[in-house]
């Protein structure tokens, strides 16, 4: 019963992230934020150093939480600060998160994966996982692309 009850004030909250998210878009795009490299400037230079704290803290917890695809916070990232600067602050943003992430699996582990997901769909996962061809091709793949 605990599980089912956290899984499901897990969903209530993720689902209330989603609508506030959807809103903060949607005012955004309205008030033209979203429409203009100017008007974002002027609105993250509005809140000071809070405005690029608060820009770091969201990219480096969207590696962990994926709120938006990673590809629009590291454009945005550009668009605020230069390309130099965005380059260098999305880099330790997604080295952060990354870290985070690491800690998140190191101390929480299985018993996470067992409260956020279905016993099923974590057997269908594990099932792939120990295929041996599967590991092969994603082993080749990964040595392939340089990245060893």
């Amino acid at each position: 019963m605990i599980k089912a009850t956290g899984q499901t004030v897990f969903r209530l909250i993720s689902a209330f992230g989603f609508m506030i998210s959807v809103a903060l878009c949607l005012y955004g795009w309205q008030a033209g934020i979203f429409t203009s490299q100017e008007r974002l400037q002027s609105c993250i230079a509005g809140f000071g150093t809070t405005g690029i704290l608060i820009f770091t803290f969201f990219q480096a917890v969207q590696v962990v939480v994926p709120i938006l695809p990673g590809g629009l916070g590291c454009l945005s990232g550009v668009l605020l600060l230069g390309p130099w600067k965005g380059f260098l602050y999305n880099y330790m943003e997604i080295c952060t998160g990354s870290i985070m992430a690491f800690l998140v699996a190191k101390y929480y582990g299985k018993p996470l994966l067992c409260f956020l997901f279905s016993r099923k769909l974590l057997e269908k996962y594990e099932n792939k996982r120990r295929n041996r061809a599967l590991r092969q091709a994603v082993r080749h793949c990964h040595i392939s692309s340089g990245s060893s």
